[in-house]
């Protein structure tokens, strides 16, 4: 299932003995466009104040309820952070809520929080800005960026996916597409109050071009 970023920067964070916190930001890679981790601000519920906790730990999302369900205890929450996070994983952006930037290991980590304020730029010209992001929360990749043309072109909602990204500058905070105005602007709209569907996404892969992910 399909989930705005937006709406999940929000949720509720339930452990399996007590309420945990609340869920302030995603950590992806940005070379395959997965999540690797949940940013939880706790609330002082915890002895830590900011806990980054995996998406694999997420036993059950309600989406009523808007909370995420996970498989850990509190204690266990406690002390999901690894050493190998780097302290600029959080307090660089207090904006944002978050540091722009993590580390596991050799590989970076970029904050959905953050690069949620960057501009839209195509293969010609601007596009307008970033809405949100699109997580499917069975596999945890980022699908599709939601874009609003806002004054560029004519005003509306449309969704792109990661692969067409061919740059991301973190300094100027633009995201660069491999798509032309023209035809961001004839594409199909996304209305955020509909159920996305496979119909409508096979409609926007045939338009752009794009293999289906689903297959």
């Amino acid at each position: 299932m399909l989930r705005s970023s937006t709406e999940l920067i929000r949720y509720d964070v339930e452990a399996a003995d007590g309420r945990a916190g609340t869920v302030r930001d995603f950590y992806f890679d940005d070379r395959t466009w997965t999540i690797r981790y949940i940013a939880v601000e706790t609330n002082g519920l915890l002895n830590s104040d900011r806990v980054l906790i995996t998406p694999q730990s997420v036993r059950e999302l309600k989406f009523p309820d808007e909370s995420f369900v996970l498989g850990l205890k509190l204690s266990e929450v406690e002390t999901s952070c690894g050493p190998d996070m780097l302290s600029q994983s959080w307090g660089q952006n207090e904006t944002a809520g978050a540091g722009t930037q993590a580390k596991v290991g050799e590989t970076p980590l970029r904050s959905i929080a953050t690069i949620s304020q960057f501009s839209i730029s195509g293969s010609d010209a601007p596009l307008g800005y970033l809405n949100g992001l699109l997580i499917e929360t069975t596999t945890w990749s980022i699908r599709y960026l939601i874009i609003d043309t806002g004054r560029q072109l004519p005003g509306k909602l449309v969704l792109l996916t990661p692969r067409s990204v061919t740059s991301i500058d973190w300094e100027q905070k633009i995201v660069t597409f491999d798509l032309t105005s023209d035809a961001v602007k004839n594409s199909p709209r996304y209305d955020v109050d509909a159920q996305l569907n496979r119909e409508y996404e096979a409609f926007l892969h045939d338009y752009y071009g794009w293999p289906p992910y689903w297959l």
